[in-house]
């Protein structure tokens, strides 16, 4: 047994440090109230984080306009990317607790877009020597998205032809700017108001056993709407099974998808987990006894993200076509046993999960 010395002058100080060094970490109580409120707070953490990285791209694009070089347009490219990370923490989720109480996951996206709606959109914005906010509004979502941000700032054409040098067209990108921080405010009301998605969780979380159940669900709601949005992110880009086709995949232009997506699986696993030193999900299905479904689904999860590459993105790993499908179709894989792994803790915590959709065309 190993002894513990100190050297020590003042008894009492002595048996202070004795008594803390044998004291053991406290113990965590899991409770469905504690994992409720740990799961608000990681959603409510998320929220605050989108709202400042689209402040932040406001004010990049902005300086941009008035200031336009390859420097400035490095920066909100940048800020882009930000906003867009940020977002992944988000999509997809679609908590509906009854009537005008709900959290839209795809309020700021419009995807898939295979139609290229939105080039199409922000091209007849900016042939339109008197388009104005308005008009901008009246090209509906496709062109009021964050992937219009991105046809902006990283379209090949847009940037050869210098289009955001010319102060007129450039303030598309403006107005485009302040829709998308409305949006965001937006789905930041939907949870933070004072009856809203976050206040009625909590609610749920101090009440009675079936109270406590229905929030539970709906937060496994969060990760089966996540994990079918990541499904979906590489199922829509593999044509017949066959071949890759880059064009179908969100941030192609700013080739960020990949990058999008590692983002994205981590931010469900963090969830799950219910972040750093919190009590999430995982804690409570382990406490009920369900450790091996609680691993299965975590293992499933880690082997989807590690089989994307980790340094590049799909624009240089299209260099090998073959390889990227096969290493696309293995993450798939991973992330639909990681669902099922999903389902089958689901039913273990007599949980049903609902059929999920996403937005786009």
């Amino acid at each position: 047994m190993n002894k513990i010395h100190f050297n020590c002058q003042l008894p009492l100080l002595c048996v202070m440090l004795l008594l803390s060094a044998c004291q053991s970490a406290p113990v965590r109580e899991v409770t469905p109230s504690a994992v409720i409120s740990t799961q608000v707070r990681l959603l409510d953490e998320r929220i605050e984080k989108l709202k400042m990285a689209a402040a932040e791209l406001k004010n990049a694009n902005q300086y941009l306009c008035t200031n336009y070089n390859a420097d400035t347009l490095g920066i909100a490219q940048e800020k882009w990317r930000v906003l867009f990370t940020r977002w992944q923490g988000l999509q997809g989720i679609n908590i509906t607790l009854n009537e005008g109480v709900k959290l839209d996951g795809w309020l700021i996206q419009f995807w898939p877009d295979k139609k290229n709606l939105t080039a199409n959109k922000i091209d007849n914005l900016l042939a339109n020597p008197k388009a104005t906010a308005e008009t901008l509004q009246q090209l509906g979502k496709p062109a009021n998205n964050i992937g219009a941000a991105e046809y902006f700032l990283f379209d090949e054409k847009l940037i050869s032809q210098s289009t955001l040098q010319n102060t007129e067209q450039c303030q598309g990108l403006l107005w485009l700017s302040d829709s998308l921080k409305i949006q965001i405010q937006q789905l930041a009301q939907q949870y933070q108001q004072p009856n809203g998605v976050s206040a009625q969780l909590l609610l749920m979380a101090n009440q009675d056993a079936a109270q406590q159940h229905y929030a539970i669900t709906q937060l496994f709601g969060v990760l089966d709407a996540q994990i079918d949005v990541s499904a979906k992110k590489i199922s829509t880009i593999i044509v017949n099974n066959e071949q890759v086709q880059p064009l179908f995949a969100e941030a192609w232009r700013a080739d960020y998808s990949l990058t999008a997506l590692r983002k994205q699986l981590s931010a469900i696993e963090e969830f799950y987990q219910g972040g750093r030193g919190g009590i999430g999900l995982d804690d409570l299905a382990r406490q009920q006894g369900f450790k091996v479904h609680a691993e299965q689904f975590e293992t499933r999860l880690k082997l989807a993200e590690h089989t994307l590459s980790q340094e590049t993105d799909l624009q240089e790993l299209m260099k090998d076509p073959i390889k990227t499908l096969d290493a696309l179709q293995e993450s798939y894989v991973a992330i639909t046993q990681s669902r099922d792994a999903l389902h089958q803790l689901a039913q273990d915590l007599n949980i049903t999960l609902s059929f999920n959709a996403t937005d786009g065309d």
